[in-house]
C-alpha cells in the first residue's frame, strides 16, 4: 500500500462519533426543553381561561340574582346558592349552587322551584376544576359577612376571591338578565 492511500484511524472515527453524539444530545435537550415550556404555557393559558370564564359566570349569575341568596360553611365544604335569571343549563329562572370542597369547585343547576337550592338532588353536580383558594363574603346591613358566619337573605354586594382574582358584584334584585 502506498502511504497517501491511507484510511481513517479508529481514533479519528471515535472522535467524529463523539462530536456527533454531543451535537445530537444538545439538539434533543433543546427540543425537549422547548416542548416542556410549551406544555407549561398551554396549561397556564387553560388555567387562566378557566378562571376568567368562571369569574364571568359568577358575576353574571350574581347580577341576575332574584332572591334567596345563601352562603353556608359545612364540614364537607363551602356552599353558595341562590336563585337567578342567568342559568347555564336551563333557560329562565334557575337555582344554582356552588360547592367548594377539597380544593375543587363544583356546580349544580336546576329549574326553579325544585327543592332546597343547596342540595343537588340527582340533577348532577359538575366539577369546574381544582382551585387553591375560593372565598366568598357578603355585604348586607352595613357590614361584611364572612363565610364562617354564613348568610341568608338578599345581599347588597357579594365578593368572590378565586385564587388571585377578586370580583365584587353589586346586587340589583329583580333585574332579569338575558
Amino acid at each position: 500500500m502506498k502511504e497517501n492511500n491511507r484510511g481513517f484511524t479508529l481514533l479519528e472515527i471515535l472522535v467524529v462519533l463523539l462530536l456527533l453524539s454531543l451535537i445530537f444530545g444538545t439538539v434533543v435537550t433543546v427540543f425537549r426543553t422547548a416542548g416542556r415550556g410549551a406544555l407549561t404555557l398551554r396549561k397556564d393559558a387553560e388555567r387562566l381561561y378557566q378562571r376568567v370564564f368562571l369569574t364571568y359566570r359568577l358575576r353574571h349569575q350574581i347580577e341576575g340574582l332574584l332572591r334567596s341568596f345563601r352562603l353556608e360553611k359545612r364540614e364537607d365544604g363551602l356552599y353558595l346558592g341562590f336563585i337567578t335569571s342567568s342559568g347555564e343549563t336551563y333557560r329562565g329562572v334557575v337555582q344554582v349552587r356552588y360547592r367548594y370542597s377539597g380544593k375543587e369547585l363544583f356546580y349544580c343547576e336546576k329549574p326553579y322551584p325544585y327543592g332546597d337550592f343547596l342540595s343537588c338532588n340527582g340533577t348532577g353536580e359538575v366539577s369546574l376544576g381544582a382551585f387553591e383558594d375560593f372565598r366568598v363574603k357578603v355585604f348586607s346591613g352595613g357590614r361584611w359577612w364572612p363565610e364562617d358566619e354564613g348568610f341568608q337573605g338578599v345581599p347588597e354586594k357579594v365578593e368572590v376571591d378565586l385564587e388571585d382574582t377578586r370580583i365584587i358584584v353589586p346586587v340589583r334584585v329583580g333585574w332579569v338578565l338575558k
